[in-house]
């Protein structure tokens, strides 16, 4: 509600009295200058009406103070959700662990999240996708198809590393070659293919080197013996 009293308007502004008047008051019998009365009732004037502009009611801090109060409770209930929000482990945005499209992902109570099954080369694999991909890999990598492999006499050079090594179980074959009494070559194939011939060598009756020839590679196994005859090491060679 506004102020009811009627300023007292006097706007003539006098002279302020100087600073040792100011001090010492009026004496008795003095009569004071008009030009300072009217300083007194000019600045009189002029400190109520800035009180009446500036002062606030009761019923405006009252209203203040409410609206103060409301902010306050309202900032306090953001702060505890903020909070509840932040704390918060499960359900945040509709997160789930499920592959649910458009969602956030989360990990279930073991720790697991589930993806759908991948598309595109970046996409993330899931365990069902991965386990597919291991078990196709070992029912194509364990029977290979390939080109004939190397016949009797060709060059080494001609051994596929690859043919010597993979084959199909059902159609490897040993052939066992005595000389003398004595087992000298081995050899192996895929069908009518040689992938690996060993050969042995001897001397004064003791076997003194093994080479074995496959997939492009030789390798020389020699056998040392001592003067009685005793085996007392073996290198080894590749080429």
């Amino acid at each position: 509600m506004p102020f009811q009293e009627k300023l007292p308007d006097w706007h003539a502004e006098g002279v302020e009295p100087p600073e040792s008047k100011r001090n010492t008051g009026w004496e008795p019998g003095e009569r004071p200058p008009a030009e300072y009365w009217n300083w007194q009732m000019h600045r009189t004037f002029k400190a109520l009406e800035e009180l009446q502009q500036k002062a606030a009611e009761k019923a405006d801090i009252q209203q203040i103070q409410q609206t103060a109060d409301e902010a306050k409770t309202a900032a306090d209930a953001a702060q505890a959700g903020l909070a509840a929000h932040t704390d918060a482990t499960t359900g945040i945005h509709g997160a789930t662990s499920a592959a649910t499209p458009n969602t956030l992902m989360q990990r279930d109570p073991s720790g697991r999240a589930q993806v759908a099954t991948p598309s595109a080369a970046n996409d993330a694999a899931n365990k069902s996708y991965v386990d597919n991909a291991v078990a196709n890999r070992a029912r194509t990598d364990v029977r290979p198809t390939f080109a004939a492999g190397i016949q009797d006499g060709d060059a080494n050079s001609d051994v596929s590393l690859i043919k010597s090594v993979q084959h199909h179980t059902h159609t490897r074959s040993i052939t066992l070659t005595y000389s003398g009494g004595n087992l000298s070559t081995v050899t192996e194939k895929d069908g009518a293919n040689t992938v690996k011939t060993t050969t042995l060598n001897y001397s004064g009756g003791k076997l003194v080197s093994v080479v074995e020839v496959a997939g492009g590679v030789t390798v020389t196994q020699t056998l040392q013996y001592d003067a009685s005859g005793n085996l007392t090491g073996i290198t080894r060679s590749v080429s």
